[in-house]
């Protein structure tokens, strides 16, 4: 035992005074490009990068932790095979805008390599890793060196993480609809997209489509373990299945990747990340929401069929379908007529005043007319 310790004391303090050695950056002396220089060339860091294959000393605060938890649930919360892997931003780089997160991973996590120390990271640390800076299809990331194992160093904990940046689905797709590369900014970074409409509902891995109703749209990429169908799946802690089609997703948290084929995509991380709009319930044919179908209703029909304002919630509930209780997917005179009969007791064969749930999101989902942004 003691010849063990006296090993692993070695081996950790070796790798601590190796990693000395090298320089110490930020992410955004690896993450940088100019704009003209992705405009040109996209994002090809093996080119362009002149820290390419460099190993370096690099820090940040720990966005997602490698594993559920240390002590308890050693399941990977982002799938990359058998290595552990994080996300993790700076959130004191000022030199430029954005290009502030990058994906620390660990290839070999076997064995003496488990000295690292890597997975005993969490949330809000702010650690130093020692790595060399590579690629993975486009998406940078950074990877611990273990020749030797050199472990990490936690340097403090902010206590929270910094809050993710507002972004458009827009910004990942040019004029061309094709993927825009100047929102390689954003790449390894924690984002928040809100007011999306779902499409491509995918019940094989969990993935789905996040559209804007402009004709953009991006991935939900399923490398979370909490928001995946794949084997992955951290069951047991998640109950995660993809919104169905047409629902309104009120905002997605997560991190950005870019692929050389499949452009941008956004990874949610913890349960929490994707809330889905709860569509409000109530009887067919109450525009107003005060539970009563009347002439009342088939008055504020009328205005709306002829274009005069009506307040907003009422403009809701009608463009969620409250309003057309002939389902013929309009909301029109016709619907105020039907109402006007049911309230003088004028039998109707539609089912007015019946419970009503709308099946799909208050905004109509817009087929995207532009290529594809991430599969």
């Amino acid at each position: 035992m003691k010849k063990l310790l006296t090993l692993l004391f070695f081996l950790a303090f070796s790798g601590m005074l190796f990693a000395q050695t090298y320089p110490l950056v930020t992410i955004e002396d690896i993450q940088y490009q100019h704009p003209d220089s992705l405009i040109a060339n996209g994002d090809d860091q093996e080119r362009h990068n002149p820290l390419f294959g460099d190993t370096v000393r690099v820090q940040g605060v720990v966005m997602v932790a490698p594993v559920v938890n240390a002590g308890t649930d050693r399941r990977r919360i982002h799938a990359a095979g058998n290595r552990w892997m994080i996300y993790m931003v700076d959130p004191n780089g000022n030199q430029h805008e954005f290009f502030d997160g990058i994906i620390p991973i660990q290839h070999d996590t076997t064995g003496v390599n488990q000295n690292t120390f890597f997975d005993l990271v969490d949330t809000a640390d702010v650690v130093e890793f020692t790595v060399v800076v590579e690629e993975f299809f486009t998406t940078t990331q950074v990877a611990l060196l273990v020749n030797p194992p050199t472990s990490v160093s936690i340097v403090g904990n902010l206590g929270s993480r910094p809050a993710p940046i507002e972004v458009d689905i827009s910004e990942f797709v040019d004029d061309q609809g094709n993927w825009n590369p100047l929102s390689e900014k954003y790449e390894g970074q924690y984002v928040i997209v809100r007011n999306a409409i779902s499409s491509d509902r995918d019940l094989g891995n969990g993935t789905f489509r996040l559209n804007d109703g402009q004709g953009n749209s991006i991935l939900m990429y399923d490398q979370s373990g909490y928001f995946t169908l794949r084997g992955h799946r951290l069951t047991g802690i998640t109950d995660y299945q993809p919104p169905v089609d047409g629902s309104n997703i009120t905002f997605i948290r997560g991190f950005i990747q870019t692929h050389s084929d499949l452009g941008a995509r956004i990874a949610p991380a913890y349960p929490g990340d994707i809330e889905v709009a709860t569509l409000p319930s109530g009887f067919l044919g109450d525009v107003n929401g005060d539970d009563n179908c009347n002439s009342t209703d088939a008055l504020i029909i009328l205005s709306f069929d002829v274009g005069l304002p009506i307040p907003p919630d009422f403009l809701d509930r009608i463009n969620t379908g409250f309003g057309d209780v002939n389902s013929d997917g309009l909301t029109n005179s016709t619907d105020a007529l039907i109402l006007l009969s049911f309230d003088v007791g004028i039998p109707v064969p539609f089912p007015v005043c019946e419970s009503f749930t709308p099946p799909v999101a208050a905004t109509a989902y817009e087929e995207p007319t532009t290529k594809n942004i991430g599969n």
